[in-house]
Parts: structure tokens; C-alpha cells; sequence
């Protein structure tokens, strides 16, 4: 062994590094060379000799004096060579298995060099220096033609694994060539073997494909450790004492066809009379760039004795490999018992890496594989920082796990692993299985500590956050992604800069605030909406609830209301999409009277409830008198539209003119309307809920409407008949996009024959609900009767061109600011492609930032593009990896945050079984939708082509009851379910078949 050299990390030799708390790398060498019948070890130290030998009394050591000048070759000649019997030689900072040495010794050529074919795929994303370092192999089928490190990282075919075989008769000449002036100081093993060829001397190779490992490769050690799943359980066992491995009898396919009795009678002998689980162990199962959790039989509960169903059980589990290989392995271990959680940590996230360990876990069934099955029904999902410590309300055990999973990390030599555990009553956890992330996380230009750092500032801003406000009432606040202007919806949970800047700038930062004040709720103005914690884009609550506080009201019972809704959503967080349908009260409804228990039973007198009755009264009463005047003012911006884009004006000013439109007349009018549209949708619901008017009936009402959707279908059939062109039909609807915030996101007008050309084809089919007679005699003399108990004052027939015009206001309002908002983004792109700026870079870029660019002092514009640029770019790094949860409630939540349970909005009363198609990472005009449930996190005006796809089912991850998607599907009367959550949306994203049941309120996996 040569080991005469300082380690390239750190101050030990290699040979004394620690591999995990125990055992260093000399202590898991030395193994290796135990199958060899009689031996005797010859060490070459040289730095640090001492600190070696003083700790291995059976070695013999050699001492290189010149250690520090010299090479590997240099050192082998401190060691005499016997004649008589084989040497083997290796480097000390390399491991391998105890078969390269049974291959080896089988072998009886005078020279044997080991050697890794499989060398490229050992190193994460290696730099090319590394690889150029490496001593390399040039081979000619099994016969090394060139060996060393001049040779070329492209023209090399394997890498020498530092461990060769010389045999008795050729070690005089070995030790003769070495001892020779022939070689330089540093010369390493691979030049003498190079010489050894050249000279005729007989030499083959045995390849390791991989399974070996350098102390200077990343990840190597864990790749070295690492097998199938029997192997990598083996090999830990004896190493980790925070976790346990049980008892185990693994085998191959081959040995159970060649000699299954032996195989039972081993097991029988290893368990005694108790029951087993029969695991799958592929070959293929836990490789480091795929994985097949869950994919393989295991059988649960079988009997030791029951020699039959022992057979029957490991015949299964290998009929369910997907290849049939003879060297597969089954794994046979005890049935634990008692089991309290069992799951599996991911010391990762999955794709990018961030610093989290992912957590899934069961603690309310007791079984072992409800998560990696995907059978399971309450499976939790938590999200822990690495440096963080598991919060209070978890399972007991949780902290006994992390401590199991780091001393993992901490022996394997990596921090990317997919642990299989169950912790029973006892308190004790177990190791199931440890694999590598089968995922190449992208190389991220910002570290562990970065992300740390923050955090850190993140949970600084949120104690600011929560401190009194001069115009706002509530002891605290808290932040939802979901609730009022829902950003997760519009702009999801991680847009870009440009993106979320928009929509601040657009509405969230004072548009929303003198809408609010105008309808006749509090002026909260200066304070904005929108807070933004490491470019996740939340609502503050505090604020948000403030602002549908009735004006009229003091400020003591607004201070009361405000506390009253916060804590509500704290006991019932499943409600942030809905909460002003279910916990605010924001207008008047037919059933306040019943909603009003909830306030008595929080300690709201009788005269609060009244004058929050009067309040809201009056507020629906002038909201519902506005409506017809908003939808007039908002077509305002159609002629203003046409004006600015006639104009040859610079882009940047053009983008200005749209957006500042959007800003002044769009957004204040079309909030109008949608606040409108949720007083509407209230009303009726309401009207459902007392028993007025069936649930029928509110579905035939919202399939009556007609939106942008019905009006684009019915021009595409124009287009068909021939009197509408297709350009005006292009120029109509093309400036909808998927993203409408999104300038990397491409408008209908860039690809018509994706985006809009299928609908032609669905304009001629029977796409729309026919009108049917909605209102019987005895339903509007119902209706009538309530809108004159509550006071409202108004007829039936205006009640309902009410309902109609403000839901299908909202709708025509959101189309016509979004074609300046686009025709802003293609202005914008304009710009930045005038200065070599792509869309992704100005993605990066604050609209704000843009804007002030229009200042002729600018002197360098395009440098000033690219480092706003790049700084978004290193700001949505951090964004992208940062996990943060639904809603913010405790400065924890930034460090340890679990996937909340959403409560679904479902809608019609049908039931529908199909094919899943997922659009979650894509948006994919081209693929074929029909017949298919489609799967999708958020959706805007810009997916409104999905309605001409023949789809039958709909499920998004965002949205609420009276979203975009929500309106649409309940107008095509498509069944849906809108705003299931992260937890349930992760868990349909990976399924094949679902059954979407709208009526029972149920999403059912099939396949």
C-alpha cells in the first residue's frame, strides 16, 4: 500500500481519514485483501508516518524520506519484492470490493491491472481539469495499448483504479525497472506499467465499472457504497449505531433457480418462527441516475415456516422486475413491529438540491410502505431546513430520525439520499433503504450558506412585518399565497422578477387599495398587499383583512373582526382560497343570519353583528348600483389602445403608455367588476345554502353564461363559415398567453396554428351548454321574496342581469387589459432585444428598473441591462430553491414547514373517469387532450384554448372557488377541481388514470 503522500483534503495521510465516525479509509482497504489465504501488508508511509503506525501494530512499515518530492513509484521501491509469491499494489486513498480481489487472484497472467470503463459517470458534473488529471487507459478490446496521464480525456476508454497484481516470477524484473534511473521522481504506477506493455510483458485487465472509489472524487465513497439495496443495507449495518439495520438473507435470481431449498432453509435458520417481508433488491433499482421506488413487488407478513408462501412471495417480487436479469437480488428481513411513523427522507429536494430534508411520512396506519406504494391515503409531507431542528408539533421520534439520517449522510460521504425508515413504539429507527437521489441536480451558482443567510433576512422582515401599523388594525398578521388577489394563481409561487414586479405594479401595490375604499371598505392606502419574501409572492392577511372591513364600522369592532378572521384561518388553514366565500364577511348574503352564529360563539355582541349587517347591506347595495357604469368605463381602453399602438413611438415609452392604462383605467375598473363578480357568486351560493334555489339550478345558471371562452368558439366557427378571416380572427385573441405576466411565456399571436388553428375544428362541434330555462315561476317568487327580506331593494330581473353582468364583466375586463398588458411584454422584448437582451434575461429585470431607463442619462443602457440582469438571475436562484410553505404563520414556518391539506373546489355534479395529462413544467398546445383529464398548477386567461381541446376533466394546484378556471369550467359545465393543494397535486401529477368525482367531492387515483 502507498500511502506515503498528504491527503489532497485536509492534513492526515489518506489512509487515516475518516470515512464515517469509526472507521477510516485504511480500515476499510484492509478488508478487501482478506480472502487472500496468507499475506503479509507492507505500508510506505511518509507524512505523517506516526500518527499510522502507531495505530496498525500488524503491518509492516517503510518510510519515504522524501515523501514530499516524490511519487508513487518512488516509494515502491522502499519495499523488497518476493519472487515466490504474487504482490498486489495499490494506492491508499483508493477502496474496492473483496471481488476485485477474488477476480484478480483467478487470474494467473504475470500482470493484472484493474481498471474502470465506467470512469466518466463517477463524477457529478466534473470540471475538466479533473478529468485531464486522471491516469487513463487507452484500450484495444481487453488489451491496454496506452495507459497514463498524457493520454486525452476524449481518445481514453477507462481509468486506472490504482491496484495492480504482479505475479512471483515478474517481481524481480519489477523490482529491477524501478529501482532503474529510468523513471522521474513523481513517476506514478501507471508508467511503469505503461513500460512493463512496451516491453512484451503479458498483461490483462479486470474492469471495476464503477465499483470503486478515490477519496479525491466527490460522491465517489457513496457510489462506492452504495449498491443494490441488499448490498448498500450490508454494508452499513455495521457502521451506523443511531439507526438500525436489521437481520437480512438477500440472493440472487440465480441462486433461488439453482438451489431454492438452500435458500429457504437460510432464511429459516436466520428468522426462526416469525413472520417476513419479502423486498426487492434490482439491480436496476437504486442507480444514481434513475430509480424505481415503488415500482417492484414486496410482500408483507409471510410466515417463516410457510415454506410455501415464502416461495410464492419471492416468485412475485421477481416477476415484477421489469428486466430479468440473472444477477438481480431478492432481500428477505424480519416484519417490524409496532411501527409508530415510517416514510422516506430525501436529504435534498429532488431537482435543484436546495439545503431541505423532504420528509413523507405515514403515522397513522402502521405500515412500511404506504409511501414509496403510493397507496397511502394520509401521508404528510415536511420540509425541514438542514439546519434546522424539527418543530414541536410533529410526530415523537421525528428527532431520533434526523439524528439517524444525518449520521447517514455523515458515513456514506454525501448529503443527496433517499432513506427508506420506520420508527416504532420503542423509539428506535430503522433503516430500510438507502439509495442515491436519482436526480442530477443543476449545478447552482449559489451555496448552502447563501440560502442560509437568506432565510435569516426573510424571517428579520417578517418579525417587522408584525409589528403595529398607524393604518391598519390587528395584533399580527400572517401571509397566504392563495387568498384575495391570489398571486399563486395568476403569477404562481416562484415567477420571476418581471413577472411579479407586474402585478405589483399593476394592481397589487395601490390599485386593489382605492378599489376597496371606493366600493366602501376601509382606506388602508399607503401600505401594499404584495409582501415578498425571497421572491415568493404572499398576501398579507393582516392588510387584506383590513381592507374588507366596512368603513362605517369603529375601529374597536375592526380590531376585534380583523383578530377574529386571522385566528380562523389559523384553525382552519384548508380555507385560504376561500376565504371571502367562508370566513370573511365582505357583503351581504341570504344566509348572514346563520353565518352570524359563528360570530356570537367568538364574543361579537348583538350590536356588532347589526351594524356589521347595516354595513355590509349598504356596500352590496351600491356595489350591485355600479356595476352596468364599470363595464361602460372599461371599454374605455379598447379606443385608448388602438390610439398608442398607431404610434410610432419608442418601445420602451410604448410599454409605458399600455401598462400606465392598464394601471389608471384597466385595473381600477376591472377590480370593480371582479369584486362585483364575488359579491354575485356569494349571493347565489347563499341562495343554494338556505334552500332557495337547488344546486341544479346554480349549475344550469353558470353554464348559461357567456365569457371569452364561448365568444372565441363561436368566431372560430365563424371562421369555418367563412365570414370571419382568420387574421381578424388571429388579431382578435392573440395577444392571450399562458403566463399573461410572463414574458418568456409566448401569445397566441406567435403561434396561431398551435394555439388557436384546433379551435376551428372545435368551433364546428357542439362545445357550448345550450341555454336552457333555468328560473321556474316558483324559483324567482322565492328569489324575490329573499332579496325583499334582506333589503337589497331590487327585482328579480335585475338581480339576476346583476349576477350575469358582473361574473361575465369580469371576464370581458380581464381580456381587454390583457391585450395591452401583452402588447407591453412584445414592446418590452422589443427593447431588450435592441440591446442583445434575450426575454429570459429581461425575466430578471423589475418593471420599475425597466421603465427608468427611459431617462436619457442613462449612459450605458445595454451594461445596465445586463447586470440587472444578472442580478435577477441570482436573485431567482434563490427563489427557485427556497421552499416555502402555503401560508406563513411563525417564523418556523421558514424552516420546517409542512405541505397543507387543501380543500378542494369542486365543480359541477358529474363524475368522470380518464387518461391524465399533466402540463405541470410545460405548456404544450400540440399534445392531444381529448378525452384526458388535464393537470395543471395554475391556469390564467391565457389557457382558455384548453376549452377547444375536447378535455373532460380539469385539476389545477391553485385557484379558488370563484377563479378564472373555476368560471370557465362551470360555463362549459366541464368537471373540475380547482386549488387541490401541492400535496394532493404532487401525488395526481405522477398518476396515469384518475376518476375526478365531483358530486362525492373525491379525486380517486386509479393507475
Amino acid at each position: 500500500m502507498l500511502g506515503a503522500g498528504r491527503c489532497i483534503r485536509g492534513s492526515l495521510p489518506s489512509a487515516m481519514v475518516n470515512i464515517d465516525p469509526t472507521h477510516r479509509l485504511l480500515d476499510w482497504l484492509l478488508p478487501s485483501f482478506s480472502i487472500l489465504p496468507s499475506k503479509e501488508i507492507d505500508f510506505v508511509a511518509g507524512h505523517m508516518a506516526t500518527v499510522i503506525t502507531k495505530q496498525y501494530a500488524d503491518i509492516r512499515f517503510f518510510f519515504n524520506p522524501e515523501w514530499a518530492m516524490t511519487g508513487p513509484v518512488r516509494s515502491l521501491t522502499m519495499v523488497p519484492l518476493s519472487s515466490k509469491i504474487s504482490t498486489y499494489v495499490c494506492y491508499s486513498d483508493v477502496l474496492f470490493c473483496q471481488s476485485a480481489i477474488e477476480h484478480m487472484e483467478a487470474l494467473k497472467t504475470d500482470l493484472v491491472v484493474a481498471i474502470d470503463t465506467l470512469w466518466r459517470q463517477r463524477y457529478q458534473a466534473p470540471s475538466r481539469p479533473d478529468m485531464d488529471s486522471k491516469e487513463k487507459v487507452l484500450l484495444e478490446a481487453d488489451r491496454i495499448i496506452d495507459i497514463g496521464k498524457h493520454l486525452s480525456t476524449e481518445e481514453a476508454g477507462a481509468q486506472f483504479a490504482g491496484l495492480l497484481k504482479i505475479s512471483g516470477p515478474l517481481t524481480s524484473y519489477f523490482q529491477e525497472i524501478i529501482r532503474s534511473e529510468g523513471f522521474s521522481k513523481e513517476a506514478k504506477l501507471s508508467e511503469i506499467i505503461r513500460f512493463a506493455i512496451r516491453e512484451g510483458v503479458s498483461a490483462c485487465v479486470i474492469d471495476l465499472k464503477g465499483e470503486w472509489a478515490e477519496l479525491d472524487a466527490p460522491q465517489d465513497l457513496a457510489r462506492f457504497l452504495l449498491g443494490t439495496k441488499a448490498e448498500s443495507l450490508e454494508r452499513l449495518k455495521p457502521l451506523i449505531r443511531k439507526g438500525k439495520i436489521g437481520r437480512q438473507v438477500s440472493f440472487s435470481h440465480v441462486q433461488w433457480q439453482k438451489n431454492s431449498e438452500d435458500v429457504i432453509r437460510e432464511i429459516r435458520d436466520a428468522f426462526g418462527d416469525t413472520r417476513l417481508i419479502v423486498r426487492s433488491s434490482a439491480l436496476d433499482e437504486d442507480s444514481w441516475d434513475k430509480s424505481f421506488a415503488g415500482a417492484h413487488r414486496s410482500v408483507l407478513n409471510v410466515r417463516c415456516y410457510d415454506t410455501q408462501g415464502i416461495s410464492a412471495a419471492i416468485e412475485a417480487v421477481i416477476a415484477s422486475y421489469h428486466r430479468h436479469l440473472p444477477e438481480n437480488q431478492v432481500l428477505v428481513q424480519e416484519m417490524l413491529k409496532g411501527v409508530t411513523i415510517s416514510g422516506v427522507v430525501m436529504t435534498r429536494t429532488p431537482t435543484l438540491g436546495g439545503p431541505y430534508y423532504v420528509i413523507n411520512f405515514d403515522d397513522t396506519t402502521s405500515r412500511t410502505d404506504t409511501v414509496t406504494s403510493g397507496e397511502g391515503k394520509t401521508i404528510r409531507t415536511t420540509f425541514l431546513h438542514r439546519d434546522a431542528k424539527p418543530r414541536p408539533d410533529l410526530p415523537s421520534g421525528f428527532a431520533g430520525l434526523m439524528e439517524a439520517v444525518k449520521e447517514l449522510e455523515e458515513v456514506v460521504g454525501h448529503d443527496s439520499l433517499d432513506i427508506e425508515f420506520a420508527v416504532t413504539e420503542d423509539g428506535r429507527v430503522h433503516i430500510l433503504q438507502v439509495r442515491p437521489i436519482a436526480a442530477a441536480h443543476r449545478e447552482q451558482p449559489i451555496d448552502d450558506e447563501d440560502i442560509a443567510q437568506s432565510i435569516q433576512s426573510a424571517i428579520q422582515y417578517f418579525r417587522d412585518l408584525q409589528r403595529p401599523s398607524p393604518f391598519l388594525v390587528g395584533n399580527s398578521t400572517m401571509f397566504s399565497v392563495m387568498s384575495d388577489w391570489n398571486p399563486a394563481e395568476m403569477i404562481g409561487t416562484k415567477p420571476n422578477r418581471l413577472a411579479l414586479s407586474l402585478y405589483r405594479y399593476l394592481i397589487t401595490d395601490e390599485t386593489w387599495a382605492i378599489q376597496r375604499a371606493e366600493y366602501g371598505y376601509r382606506d388602508v392606502r399607503p401600505v401594499n398587499l404584495i409582501v415578498d419574501f425571497l421572491g415568493h409572492p404572499y398576501i398579507d392577511l393582516r392588510v387584506d383583512f383590513n381592507s374588507f372591513i366596512p368603513s362605517s364600522l369603529s375601529d374597536d369592532l375592526a380590531e376585534h373582526l380583523v383578530d377574529y378572521y386571522l385566528e380562523c384561518l389559523k384553525r382552519f388553514p384548508e380555507l385560504q382560497d376561500k376565504v371571502e366565500f367562508d370566513v370573511l364577511y365582505t357583503c351581504i348574503t341570504f344566509d348572514y343570519d346563520q353565518r352570524a352564529k359563528n360570530l356570537r360563539e367568538a364574543g361579537f355582541s348583538e350590536n356588532d353583528i347589526n351594524l356589521l349587517r347595516e354595513s355590509l347591506l349598504q356596500i352590496t347595495r351600491s356595489g350591485i348600483a355600479r356595476c352596468e357604469n364599470d363595464m361602460i368605463q372599461i371599454k374605455k381602453m379598447q379606443r385608448r389602445y388602438e390610439a398608442i399602438i398607431s404610434k410610432p413611438l419608442p418601445p420602451l415609452e410604448k410599454a409605458y403608455l399600455l401598462l400606465e392604462d392598464v394601471r389608471r383605467i384597466g385595473m381600477p375598473y376591472f377590480s370593480h367588476l371582479a369584486r362585483n363578480a364575488f359579491v354575485a357568486v356569494s349571493l347565489l351560493k347563499s341562495l343554494e345554502s338556505i334552500g332557495c334555489i337547488s344546486a341544479g339550478q346554480t349549475e344550469a345558471f353558470m353554464a348559461s353564461l357567456s365569457t371569452i371562452s364561448s365568444h372565441m368558439l363561436e368566431d372560430a366557427e365563424q371562421v369555418v363559415r367563412g365570414k370571419l378571416a382568420w387574421d381578424d380572427f388571429v388579431k382578435r385573441y392573440g395577444h392571450l398567453r399562458p403566463g399573461s405576466y410572463d414574458i418568456t411565456s409566448i401569445c397566441y399571436a406567435k403561434a396561431p396554428d398551435e394555439f388557436l388553428r384546433p379551435m376551428l375544428k372545435a368551433g364546428s362541434k357542439k362545445t357550448k351548454v345550450e341555454k336552457v330555462q333555468i328560473w321556474d315561476q316558483n324559483a324567482r317568487r322565492a328569489v324575490s321574496d329573499e332579496l325583499t327580506r334582506i333589503g337589497l331593494g331590487i327585482s328579480f330581473d335585475r338581480f339576476e342581469v346583476f349576477l350575469r353582468n358582473s361574473i361575465e364583466g369580469r371576464e370581458l375586463a380581464k381580456f381587454i387589459f390583457t391585450r395591452n398588458l401583452n402588447a407591453a411584454l412584445e414592446a418590452v422584448a422589443e427593447f431588450g432585444a435592441g440591446h442583445g437582451i434575450s426575454r429570459e434575461q429581461l425575466a430578471g429585470i423589475r418593471i420599475r428598473e425597466l421603465l427608468e431607463l427611459r431617462a436619457a442619462n442613462v449612459e450605458n443602457i445595454t451594461r445596465t441591462l445586463q447586470e440587472l440582469a444578472r442580478r435577477g438571475k441570482e436573485a431567482y436562484d434563490i427563489t427557485q430553491t427556497v421552499c416555502l410553505p402555503a401560508q406563513i404563520v411563525s417564523e418556523t414556518d421558514f424552516v420546517c414547514m409542512e405541505q397543507l391539506k387543501a380543500e378542494p373546489n369542486f365543480i359541477t355534479q358529474k363524475k368522470v373517469r380518464a387518461p391524465v395529462i399533466s402540463l405541470a413544467g410545460q405548456v404544450s398546445p400540440c399534445l392531444d387532450f381529448s378525452e384526458k383529464i388535464v393537470i395543471i398548477p395554475n391556469a390564467d386567461p391565457g389557457f382558455d384554448w384548453l376549452f377547444a381541446r375536447n378535455l373532460i376533466g380539469l385539476v389545477t394546484m391553485h385557484g379558488g372557488a370563484n377563479s378564472h378556471m373555476a368560471i370557465r369550467a362551470a360555463e362549459f359545465q366541464l368537471p373540475a377541481a380547482i386549488g387541490v393543494g401541492e400535496l394532493l397535486f404532487e401525488k395526481i401529477n405522477q398518476a396515469e388514470v384518475l376518476e375526478l368525482d365531483c358530486t362525492g367531492r373525491r379525486i380517486n387515483i386509479v393507475r
